[in-house]
């Protein structure tokens, strides 16, 4: 995977995702070739984007706004 040269922050962010694919995914299947490789990526990248959960800017946010309602 490239990165651009003056980007160091992508280089961390990147790698960290792999390892993330790799605890997560990769060594908990079997892949059996390349097609069903690709398509557990591809789930998985969709899982990964849109139903993991974050500690991250968002679950904060909610925190406060729920402190503040309450």
């Amino acid at each position: 995977m490239l990165t651009g040269v003056r980007m160091p922050r992508v280089n961390a962010i990147t790698e960290r995702w792999v390892k993330t694919l790799r605890t997560e995914l990769l060594d908990r299947t079997l892949m059996w070739n390349e097609t069903h490789l690709r398509h557990a990526l591809g789930e998985y990248e969709r899982h990964y984007n849109r139903h993991r959960r974050r500690g991250g800017i968002t679950r904060r946010a909610d925190r406060g706004r729920a402190a503040a309602a309450g």
